[in-house]
């Protein structure tokens, strides 16, 4: 049993390490394809500047092997399609992009083929650094916001690890080496007594033992290995195991580094003494302690991971959520305006409400967007948990792509202070105070609606707030409710996007709006990119919670085993005079609940103070660790009777 341990203990190492190796070129690929060196995140939110002369300074002619491209996901595939579009005439050619992760697709395509994605986002470049400080020194001179980043292998390492979650997998990888030295070690341990009896030197001993180790450990690390190449060469491409090999070498390598070491150090601290062999003790005394450390670190990471584990959860469903919304979104498109003082936006206001009512007339508006909190911020939410502003058109895709259903509500479910600070500031937006709530209905989600809903934050940073229980504030046309202010305001927050592009540049060169929209751009482009980041990390952390429940399974019954051996004298006896099982490991079940229960307290106190969502889901890990334990001890037990019986002790 142990060796069978021991040598799926190797399996797992070398897999965790082949893993992360495949993650990090992935993440690397990700950050920097076709040999870029620079990733820049860019928001045009608060420029001056028209979309043209933006593109314009970004394509100008650049030196030999230096481009810059600007990075678009499909809207169609937003977990797995992204390309690059070409800003610079030379640098890299247009096709398909060779990405290391095949489910991945997207291609090089030259600056004229961007039509209305956004400028804000993420692009790539190759420059040389004066280039590069050239054209970020632009950026800020005209209001652009802008971060460089030049990632390194350590980046990239570091991004891997933690920020893809992979993290508490390295903590429980940790416990799963240990955990193969101390199943060793156990393995060893009557030979290892007889060899020191017999005048053999420690150092000799565990030399021995460790070549033993490799011996046995050789076929399950070379088979994880080889099962690893062949994977990757399958899923990613014969042609992608040359980027795949350098760091996979660097990380099996770094396994066997650290098993070396703790496989020495355990089999120091496991060392049995001539007194234990002169007495006929089993020679299990070290690993009694090395088997509680771990079994109690691998409670500790479970209580730890499992808020972790259920955040990431939620997460993903609310990037599931938001995504469908942002494919309700479509091609729609947002306008980045800017009227440089409040005279030309007042004089402008007229056209900004003629060009909308065009729009919202022919079906082409939506309204979605959610009402700042200091609206509501002395009464709150009462049974919701936001207000959004919509109007009929979009309400109607939202149940055509997604089956969502509305019920009737009521300001009042709100709290009376909030009805009336939400009726002020309506009477404040509204197109004429003597039009009042004219226009206006009110709905919610019907209970039997699985999706929340979601409308574009009035922070204007182009995020989604997604709410289970909104009160929706409907209205049937938005220039028949809504002033110019209000509409010019929600505009250039993309709380109102226009679903045919084509139109919506025609109205605005109708009515002369064209000297103060800066970029007619695609509203969804920044939210899935985060989707695909969030996709990415949900996967990974479910993975490193996988594993930690491996090595709470493996430490726990590597405990209960060598327990029931150590107290074979007082098991046996009870078990055979009739005692039940509840009362031979009534004392060790009490120990293992007190442990179970301080390592919940633990975990859950520390998420607490740190407000991590779902801290309760720490107390799980009692519930998870029984269903071990008490298995495991009852297995380890009986095996121990049935070898007494057989006299194989």
């Amino acid at each position: 049993m142990l060796t069978t341990l021991v040598r799926l203990s190797v399996f797992l190492l070398v897999g965790f390490a082949l893993l992360v190796s495949d993650a990090f070129v992935k993440t690397r690929d990700s950050y920097l394809p076709l040999g870029a060196q620079h990733v820049l995140s860019v928001s045009v939110k608060k420029s001056p500047l028209p979309r043209s002369e933006i593109l314009a300074q970004l394509s100008r002619p650049m030196g030999d092997g230096q481009w810059i491209a600007k990075s678009v996901p499909d809207p169609q595939d937003f977990l797995h399609g992204r390309s690059l579009y070409r800003l610079t005439e030379t640098g890299i050619p247009d096709g398909p992009i060779p990405w290391y992760d095949r489910s991945f697709h997207g291609e090089v395509l030259p600056a004229d083929r961007l039509g209305t994605a956004s400028l804000d986002g993420t692009y790539l470049a190759t420059l040389s650094q004066s280039e590069l400080n050239s054209l970020t020194s632009w950026m800020t001179e005209n209001g652009i916001a802008v971060t460089v980043q030049s990632p390194s292998a350590s980046l990239f390492l570091y991004e891997t690890i933690l920020g893809n979650g992979y993290g508490p997998a390295l903590a429980a990888a940790f416990l799963v080496m240990v955990l193969c030295s101390v199943s060793w070690s156990m393995h060893r341990s009557a030979s290892k007594a007889f060899r020191l009896a017999g005048g053999i030197p420690p150092s000799r001993i565990q030399a021995q033992d460790v070549r033993a180790f490799a011996l046995l450990a050789a076929p399950p690390a070379l088979l994880a290995a080889g099962l690893g190449a062949l994977l990757v060469g399958i899923l990613r491409g014969p042609g992608s195991l040359a980027s795949f090999a350098s760091p996979a070498v660097a990380a099996v390598g770094a396994v066997v580094l650290a098993t070396a070491a703790s496989l020495l150090l355990v089999g120091v601290m496991t060392r049995p003494s001539l007194a234990l062999i002169a007495a006929r003790r089993p020679p299990l005394n070290g690993h009694s302690a090395a088997g509680e450390l771990v079994k109690a670190a691998a409670v500790l990471l479970v209580a730890l991971s499992l808020p972790t584990a259920a955040a990431s959860v939620a997460a993903a469903a609310g990037v599931s959520a938001q995504n469908a919304q942002w494919k309700i979104m479509g091609q729609s498109v947002g306008l980045r305006v800017a009227f440089g003082s409040e005279g030309a936006f007042q004089s402008t206001m007229e056209d900004v409400v003629q060009f909308t009512r065009e729009q919202d007339t022919a079906g082409k508006a939506l309204l979605a967007t959610a009402v700042p909190p200091n609206v509501t911020q002395r009464g709150g939410l009462g049974e919701h948990d936001g207000i959004f502003i919509v109007n009929r058109a979009y309400l109607d895709r939202v149940s055509r792509e997604t089956g969502t259903r509305f019920r009737p509500a009521s300001p009042e479910t709100l709290g009376a202070q909030s009805a009336d600070d939400l009726r002020e500031s309506l009477a404040l937006w509204a197109r004429g105070t003597s039009r009042g709530a004219g226009g206006i209905t009110h709905l919610t989600l019907d209970p039997t609606t699985p999706e929340p809903l979601s409308a574009v934050s009035s922070t204007g940073d182009g995020t989604l707030i997604t709410a289970k229980r909104p009160l929706l504030v409907v209205v049937d046309s938005i220039t028949d409710v809504f002033n110019g202010s209000f509409i010019g305001s929600i505009i250039s927050q993309n709380g109102i996007v226009f679903t045919d592009a084509p139109s919506a540049l025609a109205g605005i060169e109708k009515h002369g709006l064209q000297p103060y929209v800066l970029s007619v751009d695609r509203v969804a482009d920044q939210g899935l990119e985060r989707s695909q980041s969030e996709a990415s990390k949900a996967a990974s952390r479910a993975f490193a919670l996988a594993l930690i429940l491996l090595a709470l399974l493996a430490g726990t019954v590597l405990s209960a085993r060598v327990h029931c051996l150590l107290d074979r004298d007082r098991i046996f006896p009870r078990r055979i005079s009739g005692a039940p099982w509840s009362s031979v490991l009534r004392r060790r079940f009490v120990k293992e609940g007190l442990l179970a229960a301080l390592c919940a307290g633990v975990a859950f106190a520390v998420h607490a103070l740190l407000g991590t969502p779902y801290s309760w889901t720490a107390l799980l890990s009692v519930v998870a660790f029984a269903a071990v334990t008490l298995p495991a001890h009852a297995a380890a037990a009986h095996s121990v009777v049935r070898q007494t019986l057989a006299r194989k002790a």
